[in-house]
């Protein structure tokens, strides 16, 4: 139950980093309200636009070195990226859930191709609590991970 005065909180978006001008004209054009929140408020007084902007292109470099044939090489600069991304995410106050999955996701699928099982188990683990925590504990991804992780070979 919510209790009188009690405070709800949502994500209104948007999906991609923006910095804080960026996500205020969207928050304002599609929801009509301006946004309080620390990290709109903050701007990059203490570097969250540049934080933000950092993010964005670690994301768009893990996605696009997750979709071609891994070396050695680009496989562990990948995982790199992944591990820097997810530290800038937490050090934003971003660091969980909805903005992590897709991450976790792209090192365990990394880990597979170069046929770390341990390193896919671990980042599967951590998808599986980013989705429990913005999807619950009973929606189908949740099960497909806990299948993946049931029937991913034992180091």
């Amino acid at each position: 139950d919510i209790q009188i005065g009690e405070e709800l909180c949502t994500i209104y978006g948007p999906s991609e980093c923006m910095d804080a001008r960026g996500r205020r004209e969207y928050l304002s054009e599609r929801f009509s309200f301006r946004c309080m929140c620390e990290m709109c408020v903050e701007g990059n007084t203490n570097g969250g636009d540049e934080r933000m902007i950092e993010i964005q292109s670690l994301q768009e470099e893990i996605s696009l070195l997750s979709s071609v044939v891994l070396t050695s090489d680009k496989a562990t600069a990948a995982l790199d990226s992944i591990e820097k991304c997810l530290a800038l995410m937490e050090k934003q106050g971003i660091g969980g859930g909805v903005f992590t999955k897709s991450i976790y996701h792209h090192g365990y699928d990394i880990c597979l191709a170069i046929g770390d099982d341990e390193g896919a188990r671990g980042y599967l683990r951590k998808e599986l609590i980013a989705v429990k925590h913005s999807e619950g504990a009973d929606c189908s991804k949740v099960v497909e991970i806990e299948y993946a992780l049931n029937h991913l070979r034992k180091g």
